[in-house]
């Protein structure tokens, strides 16, 4: 039987493109689905793209999500797509569809077919805020205090993600720190 898939959202990003060597390292297969697909950064990582199904896919686009992920036989899912920082600065609803909303689809994509494990990376950028009340050290102890949109976004989809994962919806894995940093201590939360 061949190889279940791990559907990367954002996987042509610069992020994704290490997350997508790592995978192909493990000898998983790995599926991305990015909007504006980079081979050439992929490539620029060290990927050979040749070994990686490649969908240009929007992130708004539910049913685009459920074709990818029952296309393509994948059981888990890296979700990195997003608007960063600046760009949801200048465009806030155009970040807050996209971060939160997409999402969204990406849950509610996993829930309806079933799909075992979701890793999403959040961002440090969620407890900024809360440095200036004296706090030095930042962990999942202190509360978030988002500073900016894109912080607020990433807020949202940290608590939605624990809804799904608390109320049994869906197995989400959340993580602040980088998604390379976090899989090199936690290799088995991307097991199925």
């Amino acid at each position: 039987m061949a190889k279940k898939g791990i559907l990367i959202t954002g996987g042509s990003g610069l992020v994704g493109a290490y997350a997508v060597g790592m995978l192909l390292d493990r000898g998983e297969r790995p599926v991305v689905f990015d909007v504006a697909l980079n081979e050439r950064l992929l490539s620029a990582v060290g990927v050979d793209v040749g070994k990686v199904t490649l969908i240009r896919g929007d992130m708004m686009d539910l049913p685009a999500i459920i074709s990818a992920i029952r296309d393509h036989d994948c059981d888990r899912i890296i979700h990195l797509a997003a608007f960063l920082g600046e760009e949801v600065q200048r465009r806030p609803y155009s970040g807050v569809n996209l971060n939160f909303m997409g999402t969204v689809n990406v849950f509610e994509a996993a829930r309806l077919e079933k799909v075992a494990r979701v890793i999403f990376p959040s961002s440090g950028t969620v407890y900024l805020g809360s440095l200036g009340e004296g706090i030095s050290k930042i962990d999942e102890s202190i509360p978030m205090n988002p500073p900016s949109v894109y912080a607020a976004t990433k807020a949202g989809c940290e608590f939605m993600g624990r809804a799904y994962d608390e109320n049994g919806i869906l197995s989400v894995a959340r993580t602040y720190q980088s998604l390379t940093a976090w899989h090199l201590r936690h290799p088995a939360e991307l097991a199925p």
